[in-house]
């Protein structure tokens, strides 16, 4: 009996961490979507507008975790090996998560990066986007268009997974014809 007790214990688990990934999915902007009308914060502790700010450029918006997390910073400085070919393409790089803005220093001597990191500790971007798991970010890209459209997603809440700098690239000359 015990033993039934148990498995059904498992299986009622299993079946709410299902649900809990299916409701993250339904909440995942998607392609054709805008962009959340959010703002965020710089390295200076200054207002970052999405919409305002990026007005008529396109973005690559990469979410990641915090800069205690070893395969968020192989990902970010992978990003970077392809920074100037994205700015070619006309892309602005802008990499979000939900550390404070005295942290994001520290991201950026641990990776190297010299594109744009954004201050999301009020957490409404990740919401907005549809990101949140938790108190931080599921790892996720998006790239929109000048016109803040989202022309691309990738999100996968197994935080091991992510797609390289040259997928990235890929994606991003997709989006830009």
């Amino acid at each position: 009996m015990k033993k039934l007790i148990l498995l059904f214990s498992l299986l009622s688990l299993f079946a709410n961490a299902q649900m809990t990934t299916n409701q993250m999915t339904s909440l995942l902007l998607k392609t054709g979507d805008s962009i959340p009308d959010v703002t965020l914060q710089t390295m200076a502790g200054k207002p970052f507008a999405l919409k305002t700010d990026l007005k008529n450029q396109p973005a690559i918006f990469i979410f990641y975790r915090a800069n205690w997390c070893p395969y968020c910073n192989e990902h970010l400085s992978d990003l970077q090996d392809y920074e100037k070919q994205f700015i070619q393409l006309g892309y602005k790089i802008i990499a979000i998560s939900t550390e404070a803005t005295d942290q994001l220093p520290v991201t950026k001597s641990k990776t190297f990066v010299k594109y744009t990191l954004l201050s999301d500790e009020k957490r409404e971007a990740i919401k907005a986007f549809g990101v949140e798991n938790g108190p931080i970010a599921v790892p996720s890209v998006f790239i929109m268009d000048k016109n803040g459209i989202i022309r691309f997603v990738h999100s996968n809440p197994d935080y091991k997974t992510r797609l390289s700098g040259a997928e990235v690239l890929e994606y991003a000359k997709q989006a830009a014809n």
